[in-house]
């Protein structure tokens, strides 16, 4: 299988100029003989913010590339994978890089490999995994902002006798959540719609204290309080595949207005 420290380096280099939507048989003049591109595309921009969006690719090896891109209208050749991002599965792993041209973030859910069948209609299955989470968090009163980074467990079940299904995402701190729904077609694409939220995120904070008679309290100098982030409840939107031989794996990536979800599952 192909390792996804290789897809991130390389994907990037095999894309098509960025903007507009579609899909595009479209190769690089950089492109190497197994990393291929053979189809690509935007799925779907984020609603309040069209410059981003989810796109796709498929290599001619079978493998699929699902990733969010921060500026669909610049191609970035420079990245960075962020090592302690990155999360390996069987079949599919999920990471994020670094763009050192456009300083922005990409997270990223690679498969090496073509899904070699599907399953029998009237199977349902379950998929259990892992989740990376990025979260674009505001303190409104203090105007104050931050995106911070979780890891969680995910977990999805399929009926493939109806092609449909659900995911659900759960942080390790508990204090953010994502549910969807799952809906399968003929080429092994998973799409689905669903919720995200979060509430109780808490950020350290310090103010300035030389206020007459402070001392008398021992609160004079730099003073520490933590403070609460607001809470967020927005829709998500999914797109995903299956992965791995008899689609006993799969993967995926999420976003909404101010998050971000990469997904790997079997």
């Amino acid at each position: 299988m192909i390792r996804l420290l290789v897809l991130l380096l390389s994907f990037f280099a095999l894309s098509a100029c960025g903007g507009g939507g579609g899909s595009s048989s479209n190769t690089s003049l950089n492109e190497t003989p197994a990393l291929t591109s053979v189809a690509e595309g935007i799925e779907f921009k984020r609603s309040s913010n069209p410059t981003e969006g989810v796109r796709w690719k498929v290599l001619s090896t079978g493998g699929r590339l699902i990733w969010f891109d921060p500026q669909l209208a610049t191609l970035e050749y420079d990245i960075t994978p962020l090592a302690d991002s990155i999360i390996m599965n069987q079949n599919s792993e999920v990471g994020v890089a670094y763009g050192n041209s456009t300083n922005e973030y990409y997270l990223e859910a690679a498969s090496g490999e073509a899904v070699q069948s599907t399953l029998q209609d009237g199977m349902a299955m379950g998929y259990n995994g892992e989740a990376l989470m990025r979260m674009h968090l505001v303190d409104a009163d203090q105007n104050n902002s931050d995106t911070v980074q979780k890891f969680g467990t995910a977990s999805m079940v399929i009926n493939f006798g109806l092609d449909t299904g659900s995911l659900s995402v759960t942080s390790n701190d508990g204090k953010s959540s994502l549910t969807s729904s799952v809906d399968l077609d003929d080429n092994n694409w998973l799409t689905g719609n669903g919720t995200f939220e979060t509430s109780g995120d808490t950020y350290t904070d310090s103010y300035e204290n030389w206020s007459a008679g402070c001392s008398m309290f021992g609160q004079c100098g730099t003073n520490y309080v933590t403070r609460n982030y607001d809470s967020i409840n927005e829709s998500t939107r999914l797109l995903g595949s299956l992965t791995g031989e008899n689609g006993t794996g799969a993967m995926g990536v999420l976003i909404g207005n101010n998050h971000e979800v990469g997904i790997t599952l079997e």
